[in-house]
């Protein structure tokens, strides 16, 4: 049983989501048994006081009256003939989302990436970044130009070696075994804070440019054992391995525009490089410039944590 979970505040933007989120779906039943998916949208609760008193409805009523509002929307969208529940719950989005996203133990969360609904602007403020830093479920965001679904994938794995990046790495895998395409694996060797960000390691210093040439070494090699763990089938897409030295919010922008990428995958860490940078300003700049969608996996707990 795979469980999705499709949020939506009935924009424009949110259609898009919901969209991919269906077709997605519709991909992984050749693959399942059975798919659970949950269409959700979430009032606030003054709205939902704002909605009483202008309807003179009690609270049930007016839940259902979300509830056909979300049905109505999904008309106009092409659902696969797939089974689904439409639920609406009161709170703040991201945080009620993410609460609903761990009660039904969901293996996705799909929203959208931007947009001028109520959800794309939580989504892309503080609150949401909780969601991207600390995602209860694997998080697909999608770009508001979508993807067209009769192209292969074109996939980017931002890899830093960590467990999680690992597994953001399958679930992109596992999109192009059912779609066809490529997928590249992306690991970015930092450099020193006083370095220049140039890629070209002729112009660095002798001794930065062999630190470099023996951090990629050691990485190429362990990039080949998390293939060798977590990829051992890549029937149906093709694989290749890109290390680069540089900052990683220019470097994994810089190569998503390059490859026109259409999906990049992410994993959060408590203590990774990779997610130190996704907290800050950099990886909010990652959630708002990336050109294509984003699909974030949550941190692997550690024995510490349990």
């Amino acid at each position: 049983m795979t469980t999705i979970l499709i949020g939506t505040d009935l924009s424009d933007e949110a259609k898009t989501a919901a969209s991919w989120g269906f077709r997605f779906a519709d991909l992984l039943t050749t693959a399942q048994d059975s798919i659970d998916i949950a269409v959700v949208t979430v009032v606030g609760v003054e709205e939902l006081s704002t909605r009483r008193i202008v309807s003179q409805r009690d609270t049930e009523a007016e839940l259902e009256a979300a509830r056909q509002d979300v049905r109505d929307w999904l008309g106009e969208l092409d659902t696969h003939d797939l089974s689904f529940e439409v639920e609406v719950h009161i709170g703040s989005p991201a945080r009620t989302l993410a609460e609903v996203a761990q009660e039904k133990a969901a293996d996705y969360l799909v929203v959208g990436q931007s947009g001028k609904g109520r959800l794309a602007r939580v989504f892309l403020g503080t609150t949401a970044e909780h969601l991207a830093i600390n995602p209860p479920c694997k998080v697909a965001m999608i770009h508001r130009d979508g993807y067209d679904w009769d192209k292969p994938l074109t996939a980017v794995s931002a890899i830093d070696l960590g467990e999680s990046a690992s597994n953001a790495m399958v679930a992109g895998a596992r999109l192009l075994q059912a779609q066809g395409g490529n997928l590249t694996l992306l690991h970015i060797l930092e450099l020193p804070k006083l370095s220049t960000g140039i890629a070209d390691t002729a112009g660095l210093p002798q001794t930065l440019a062999a630190h470099l040439e023996d951090s990629t070494e050691w990485a190429r090699g362990e990039i080949d054992t998390i293939v060798e763990t977590h990829l051992p089938d890549t029937d149906g897409f093709t694989l290749d391995v890109e290390t680069r030295p540089g900052y990683p919010s220019h470097e994994i922008l810089h190569f998503l525009k390059d490859s026109q990428a259409t999906l990049l995958t992410l994993g959060t860490q408590h203590r990774s490089r990779l997610n130190r940078f996704f907290m800050g300003s950099v990886g909010r700049g990652i959630l708002k410039h990336a050109p294509c969608n984003i699909l974030v996996a949550p941190p692997v707990p550690k024995a510490d944590d349990e």
